[in-house]
């Protein structure tokens, strides 16, 4: 009787066992691993789950069912890349991920000139608090 239920519970553990899908995201011109990207495992048309890639570029999705999904990697600066995969029972997936820069996101001014400042920096006086009114009355450059 004990056997009988060890191999049910096994069985049912196995037919709920988990994949992960795992890989390297890294710029296609330059090979450079791209940090802090942000990765999403979609199906249907719906985001199931998102991680970041870590400093090295190295991204770990754990805990997917068996399926057909998208993974979709998006990072400031870089055209956003869909890739389609199929992922299996226990299974370990590995999806390096090359993504092209955008010249064009610095174009839109998704970025601000880091050379110009909306406050005037020189007629404030250092080591003080401000309240949100007196900061709306600081002068701004042009």
């Amino acid at each position: 009787m004990n056997k009988l239920i060890l191999l049910f519970l096994l069985i049912s553990f196995m037919s709920q066992a988990q994949s992960s899908i795992t890989g390297v995201v890294y710029d296609i011109e330059t090979d450079s691993v791209i940090p802090y990207t942000t990765i999403g495992l979609i199906q249907n048309g719906n985001i199931v789950k998102g991680v970041e890639s870590d400093t090295s570029g190295l991204y770990i999705i754990d805990n997917i069912k068996a399926g057909k999904y998208k993974l979709k990697a998006m990072s400031i600066g870089y055209k956003s890349k869909k890739v389609k995969c199929k992922v299996f029972d226990q299974s370990i997936m590995i999806v390096d991920l090359g993504i092209e820069e955008d010249p064009t996101a610095y174009e839109l001014g998704c970025f601000p000139d880091y050379g110009t400042f909306l406050i005037d920096f020189q007629s404030m006086s250092s080591g003080k608090s401000f309240l949100s009114k007196e900061i709306s009355k600081i002068p701004i450059t042009k």
